[in-house]
């Protein structure tokens, strides 16, 4: 999240006890950038890292977005 926040996030979100794909969120304003993030512990092999990540491969790219207040 730290990272996240010095990349120049402005919105930095984490998921606790997350079971979804995503655990962090980090928006930065300027760039339009918007990054999801699953964290995983160092000594997890990349095979293992890769079995999560290929299924979630079209989270890259563009969506449209939009805010609301309900």
């Amino acid at each position: 999240m730290e990272t996240l926040r010095q990349i120049g996030c402005d919105i930095v979100i984490r998921s606790a006890g997350s079971h979804s794909p995503i655990d962090v969120i980090g928006i930065d304003s300027k760039s339009r950038h918007i990054f999801f993030i699953q964290c995983k512990p160092e000594s997890m092999s990349d095979n293992a890292k890769n079995k999560i990540k290929m299924p979630l491969e079209w989270l890259n790219g563009s969506f449209t977005s939009t805010f609301e207040i309900v």
